[in-house]
């Protein structure tokens, strides 16, 4: 939805620490939100005025400069419905602050596409950086949350109603940018000599011909200094709230925010890492991968999702390699083993509440005897592990690589654990990379994306025609695959979209655009697909015919999606808006974040793409 929360229900994509406080200093003294608002004739809309605290006035008087609509007010909130097309300036005043938004009105039975229902401005200074719909809550009145960011300030979280009316704003003592969203740590090892740590290696891989290919724990770039956090990623949680990722200079934190109030209502503080994908399943509680250094392990913890608290910690097996007879003649210090965390796939919650994700480990060994090869082991599996509500854990091995031999190591082929879904008909569909090292004989290296159908019974093994599933093969990722009517897959590897049949296990088409990458949105009705690519949103039907929306265009930045704009009364061409991100909310109806300068303000609309 970004995985997140039973992950084909709610959408997620990546936060920071230290939350709420009250509202900034850069608030204006009044604003309405929403900013501005396109209605056809008898259609209504409802605005707020929103004082510098961040939450809607109960006093404002409105006025309008034309009688392009009826008003009608309660609460200092104002209900219009459009009477006549045409332009007008609806004013909120509060005190000595007042406070504008525009209104349109247009002729027509439906509004054209690329039409902004309505849009709000960002804080001013700011910009907005992503938009997170929420779960519906009964306690709840959000419909989703933004959050905003400058460089020189923390960022900020607004909560509106899906009118765009905003609740409420609070500042997160996290920072947060484009570039906070992309930041990962590097693997983490340990290198023992016998049983003594003499070194960090993240990796120790042992190659033919005893050469030992690693590399040692290096600097981390992007963190930020000791007390301050930043942004990572950001998922809606099962009651409402809104779940952040913080990683601060040594560990990283879960924390949720209130939909009520935007308070902090729990903090999960890790003594390690936490991954940036996590899921929730039917209680509410959080179930995430974490990765410690003292001792090293990974492990998946399943969270209470109203404290916070572990509820269940299920430990992951170790990944090593290890050489002895490393010091040829040394009889005491002669074992080195290099030691480190298993890694895991992204993870997800079945419609009968079990998380689901995939394990990877490697053990390898080779022994020496007077610095010749003696024999090697070589050992890596896949695995998935499910875990029930109640925090029981079943581990089933579904790929397996074994060699023994005798003299020189023998590398072998090797295994990456993936993204997991759920295959429609009760199973799992489980996307992993098989790689190939090549022969000495001549044969070449190659990789190949592979899943697996695994169900309780059986399990079915295909290869895409795709060479990886992301651009690092060993890359976490969570939002490749989405399953559709019928029995489809939609997989891609960001360059390639194939629609695959589960049931008979046949790929039925393959399309590989010329340009730009290929970004998921949602699976459509009737067995198609929405993707977005190259500036443009597009329908793949069954057979595979792709169909871009014609309100879509190429832009200037070409990682952004392109609108056309129109003047709603005579259409002209006016300059098209540019949007970093769109999420599909309903009814041919869009969630767009604007790029900001300069490509544009950094504002975020609902918008009729059809």
């Amino acid at each position: 939805m970004m995985a997140c929360l039973v992950r084909f229900l709610i959408t997620c994509t990546f936060l920071g620490s230290g939350i709420a406080t009250a509202q900034s200093d850069s608030a204006p003294g009044l604003i309405v939100t929403p900013t501005t608002v396109t209605l056809l004739i008898d259609d209504t809309a409802s605005l707020s005025a929103i004082d510098s605290s961040g939450r809607p006035v109960q006093a404002a008087r409105w006025s309008i400069s034309a009688p392009v609509a009826e008003l009608r007010t309660e609460d200092g909130e104002v209900l219009l419905q459009g009477c006549h097309p045409g332009r007008a300036i609806l004013t909120a005043t509060e005190g000595n602050f007042s406070a504008a938004a525009t209104v349109t009105i247009v002729a027509g039975a439906r509004l054209p596409a690329g039409t902004l229902r309505w849009s709000v401005e960002p804080t001013p200074g700011f910009e907005t950086l992503l938009v997170q719909q929420a779960a519906p809550a009964a306690a709840s009145q959000v419909d989703f949350y933004s959050v905003e960011w400058k460089r020189s300030a923390n960022a900020i979280v607004r909560a509106f109603r899906i009118s765009g009316e905003q609740l409420w704003m609070t500042r997160i003592s996290s920072t947060a940018s484009p570039d906070t969203l992309k930041q990962t740590m590097p693997d983490i090892g340990q290198l023992y000599l016998n049983k003594t740590r003499i070194n960090d290696l993240s990796q120790m891989l042992i190659g033919n011909n005893r050469v030992f290919i690693g590399s040692t724990n290096g600097p981390v770039t992007g963190l930020p200094i000791d007390g301050r956090s930043i942004l990572l990623r950001r998922c809606g949680g099962s009651f409402g709230d809104l779940v952040l990722l913080a990683r601060g200079r040594f560990r990283d934190s879960l924390v949720s925010i209130s939909a009520a109030d935007g308070s902090e209502v729990w903090r999960f503080q890790s003594e390690g890492r936490l991954a940036k994908d996590w899921t929730i399943n039917l209680q509410g509680d959080v179930g995430i991968v974490e990765t410690k250094t003292n001792p090293l392990s990974s492990s998946f913890l399943v969270l209470s999702g109203t404290t916070g608290g572990v509820r269940y910690r299920i430990p992951f097996p170790e990944s090593s390699s290890s050489i002895s007879g490393f010091r040829c003649q040394d009889p005491i210090r002669n074992i080195l083993t290099d030691i480190r965390p298993s890694r895991a796939g992204s993870v997800f919650t079945s419609t009968n509440g079990n998380m689901y994700l995939q394990v990877e480990t490697v053990v390898e060994s080779l022994d020496l005897e007077a610095c010749k090869s003696k024999q090697f082991s070589f050992d890596n599996s896949l695995a998935l592990l499910r875990v029930s509500s109640d925090g029981e854990a079943e581990w089933k091995t579904f790929q397996h690589i074994h060699s023994d031999g005798y003299g020189d190591f023998v590398v072998q082929s090797r295994l990456f654990a993936g993204e997991t879904i759920p295959d429609g008909l009760g199973g799992v569909l489980a996307a992993w990379t098989y790689s190939f090292p090549g022969t000495k004989e001549g044969g070449k290296p190659y990789f190949e994306a592979r899943l697996s159908r695994i169900s309780d019974k059986d399990q079915t093994d295909f290869t895409l025609p795709m060479p990886s599933w992301t651009p690092g093969i060993n890359s976490l990722f969570d939002e490749n695959m989405v399953l559709g009517d019928g029995n489809s897959l939609f997989a891609t590897n960001k360059k390639m979209l194939i629609r695959f049949d589960v049931q008979a296990g046949e790929v039925n088409w393959v399309r590989q655009p010329p340009t730009g990458e290929v970004d998921l949105q949602f699976a459509a009705g009737g067995g198609g697909v929405v993707v977005s690519n190259a500036g443009r949103v597009m329908h793949f039907d069954v057979p595979g015919n792709g169909q871009v929306f014609p309100s879509t265009l190429q832009v200037s930045n070409p990682n952004d999606i392109g609108v056309a704009q129109f003047d709603p009364f005579d259409r002209t061409p006016l300059p098209p808006l540019q949007l970093r991100s769109v999420q599909f909310y309903n009814a041919g109806t869009f969630l767009g974040v604007e790029d900001g300068a300069p490509n544009g303000r950094g504002t975020f609309a609902l918008i009729q793409l059809q």
